[in-house]
């Protein structure tokens, strides 16, 4: 996952309206438990209605994340550089959690949260934007990030812990876990669990400061439905030339493999062959935008593939609505807090011209899924 976003102290449970229009409170996160709540029989909460209680469980590290925009040029030692903007925001897994959240999906993170100053902080903006904490683990320090973006680019300095918990027992089965290859590997038997009963694992690389890139690491999408990394991360792993033939290489490990490149597009294969017999390798080319900050443009777009998958789209639908929900992000400043809700998406489909008239159409009548009407 790309760096990281904000939560909530003591924050007030948000109200939900269950598919039978009963108004419950899920449960608030307990501020300091070093254990997550139970999960409850609260009413049904997935978008089809399928009696489940989580559409989305977000599985990785969470953080504090400190956005610094407009440097004139990139930091000296010694100096202290004033600049045209700063954002503070939750960060890590968060991002793609907030996005789903918006998009109306109800979203767990799986995570750990710090009980200093900072985690409270966190806690609060994650509440607030209604996610369910209750498989957050305390830790006594906030993974914090500081970003700085110059010249199109960003550069990271972070304090923390990658780790991740392991979902309790009693974690009922979301429709769609998202999380890396290495928590796949970490907690292979509860998804195998949650996947016998009809999860979808989406699961997504992270760069291998080592180097190394071992196909080894790859074993572990057997746990998988689908594997989204972005394109260098790809070649690297199937020390290919192109992401074409990465998406190739990675059907020996996965059913779907889905390479995102920025602005140059996004390569996928589905289970399907030519009237050769051969595998097909699908290119959309990238939704033209000015981008000004592509904070956050991997999580959101595999917060619109599950949106998309949850309501029953094809593929290339659903990679097309992510594709779209990445736009969005690409065209605002500062990650989880420019994620769109699915009003705002709609309209922008609907009165700006970003792809042709029926496309816009189809993916309009997805988004509408479990939505009141918009005007």
């Amino acid at each position: 996952m790309t760096p990281h976003d904000p939560p909530v102290a003591n924050p007030q449970p948000t109200s939900f309206d269950t598919p039978d229009n009963t108004d419950i409170s899920p449960i608030a996160p307990h501020p300091r438990s070093s254990a997550p709540l139970p999960y409850s029989d609260v009413a049904p909460l997935g978008i089809h209605g399928d009696g489940r209680e989580i559409d989305v469980c977000v599985a990785g590290p969470v953080f504090l994340d400190v956005i610094m925009h407009g440097l004139a040029h990139e930091p000296r030692a010694g100096e202290e550089q004033w600049v045209s903007g700063a954002d503070v925001m939750a960060g890590g897994a968060a991002n793609q959690a907030i996005c789903c959240q918006r998009l109306g999906l109800h979203t767990a993170l799986l995570c750990e949260l710090g009980t200093d100053p900072a985690g409270s902080w966190v806690r609060e903006l994650l509440a607030g934007e209604g996610l369910d904490l209750r498989a957050a683990h305390d830790s006594a320090k906030q993974n914090i990030t500081v970003a700085l973006v110059h010249d199109g680019d960003r550069s990271f300095t972070t304090a923390g812990s990658p780790h991740v918990p392991l979902p309790s027992r009693d974690m009922p089965a979301p429709g769609v876990l998202a999380c890396s290859l290495d928590f796949l590997a970490t907690a292979a038997q509860q998804i195998s669990h949650w996947r016998a009963r009809g999860s979808i694992v989406i699961a997504d690389s992270a760069w291998d400061d080592s180097g190394c890139w071992a196909h080894e690491d790859l074993l572990s999408l057997q746990y998988a439905d689908y594997f989204v990394p972005n394109d260098e991360e790809a070649m690297r792993y199937t020390r290919t030339a192109d992401p074409h033939a990465a998406v190739l290489a990675l059907r020996a490990y996965v059913p779907h493999a889905i390479v995102t490149g920025g602005a140059a597009g996004v390569w996928w294969s589905a289970a399907t062959e030519d009237v050769a017999g051969s595998p097909v390798v699908h290119h959309h080319p990238a939704i033209a935008v000015s981008a000004v900050d592509t904070t956050g443009a991997g999580d959101s777009f595999t917060a619109g593939l599950s949106f998309g998958l949850l309501a029953g789209a094809t593929l290339e639908r659903s990679i097309r609505l992510g594709m779209v929900v990445a736009a969005w992000i690409v065209q605002h400043l500062g990650g989880s807090a420019s994620a769109p809700h699915r009003r705002e998406l709609i309209h922008w489909l609907t009165h700006e011209q970003i792809l042709s008239p029926a496309e816009s159409e189809q993916l309009v009548a997805i988004l509408r899924t479990d939505l009141p009407p918009c005007a």
